[in-house]
């Protein structure tokens, strides 16, 4: 592309992909031909991204991804790099290699679904599960699902427990009417005992019905690829709950500060996906074993954008490597149950699903900060 974005060359495998039967000019077509603006149309996201990147900085625009459109109408993803051209010391224009990534994305989306669905049904079920793949699809396995059934079934069983001896107290002042010895205050023992005890029950049948809901809804949401209407502190709280006994298992901390009014016409599927990897990052990577340490989502309203800040005053990343965080599978812990796709996958949402961005910062021994910048509404 020259420097004003108008295509000067495109090799047939880029005609091919797209299906376009050509770029260039006949000498009866103009600028607003169909064919010609539905080529350039098709392209305008690396158009702009390039030229304006180049323009300013003189540099490679990193490999980055995003859509193309087909002559047909539908989306292509696609994974790009986009050099700069320069005549002498002038900038002209910039050179974009490109490769078709739907097969890449479709098993990316298969696997994120499978072990999360996995995970998340495991857990509403109170089963047993096997591990899953670390940082990618949240919380699995064995020790997991556990976790999750023990919060559960707590809430549940001081419930057994109260109703069990509301029973038994109850029998026991229908015994009392039986035998004509009720009194006064053998009554008002037994209504306080049903005040105390009912009290007991519903509070804790809340908060385990308050459980299940999240882990239903977060894992419908995953299942899900619908753009929805929904609370953001109260969505990030419902993501967090899900996470809870994993976090208590690492003592783990999290503070999460968020308005209580921002709300998001967005995708709550990818958002709870892209939270739950930022966490499990955290625990696999930041903290050793069983180690304490303070997880923290700060939020901020940017008019049209939210602004999500996410810390842990974990280990750290290393210089060398923060380059390398987001591209697929890489990791610092090969063969130690980590997959490095996670905050691969993570990027990849938030730029082509939840059309935001995200940066990461970090020093050894200092914890890892990222921040998102993600529409309210993304187009």
């Amino acid at each position: 592309m020259d420097r004003q974005g108008t295509v000067t060359f495109a090799n047939p495998e880029a005609l091919r992909i797209m299906g376009w039967r050509d770029w260039k000019l006949s000498d009866d077509e103009s600028e607003e031909a169909p064919e010609v603006l539905g080529f350039k149309a098709s392209i305008e996201s690396v158009t702009q991204s390039a030229l304006t990147a180049e323009t300013e900085s003189g540099e490679v625009v990193r490999v980055n991804e995003t859509a193309f459109k087909h002559q047909e109408g539908h989306s292509i993803p696609v994974s790009y790099v986009s050099s700069p051209i320069f005549e002498g010391s002038e900038f002209s224009g910039t050179v974009t290699l490109f490769q078709d990534i739907t097969l890449r994305k479709e098993m990316e989306k298969t696997l994120v679904r499978s072990e999360t669905m996995s995970a998340l049904g495991g857990m509403v079920a109170g089963v047993a599960g096997v591990a899953g793949v670390a940082g990618v699809a949240g919380v699995a396995g064995v020790a997991g699902v556990a976790g999750v059934a023990h919060e559960v079934n707590t809430p549940i069983g001081v419930s057994v427990t109260s109703a069990s001896y509301l029973e038994s107290q109850t029998k026991g002042l229908m015994q009392i009417v039986a035998d004509n010895k009720l009194s006064r205050s053998a009554l008002d023992n037994y209504l306080d005992l049903c005040k105390e005890s009912t009290a007991i029950i519903l509070s804790n049948l809340q908060r385990a019905e308050q459980m299940i809901k999240s882990f239903k809804q977060i894992a419908a949401d995953q299942a899900s690829e619908q753009k929805s209407r929904f609370n953001l502190k109260a969505y990030i709280d419902d993501v967090i709950r899900t996470l809870r006994p994993e976090l208590k298992k690492n003592q783990l901390h999290i503070e999460i500060v968020c308005p209580d009014d921002i709300e998001l016409e967005s995708y709550p599927g990818a958002l709870s996906q892209v939270i739950t990897n930022l966490i499990m990052n955290s625990l696999v990577h930041g903290f050793s074993q069983n180690g304490a340490g303070n997880l923290r989502f700060e939020v901020m309203d940017e008019d049209k954008i939210v602004r999500i800040i996410y810390r842990d005053d974990g280990k750290g990343i290393a210089q060398e490597h923060l380059e390398d965080v987001f591209a697929p599978f890489f990791t610092t812990r090969r063969g130690k149950g980590s997959s490095g796709l996670g905050l691969h996958i993570s990027h990849n949402l938030i730029y082509t699903v939840l059309k935001g961005t995200i940066s990461v910062s970090s020093k050894l021994n200092e914890g890892v900060q990222f921040v998102l910048n993600i529409p309210k509404s993304p187009e």
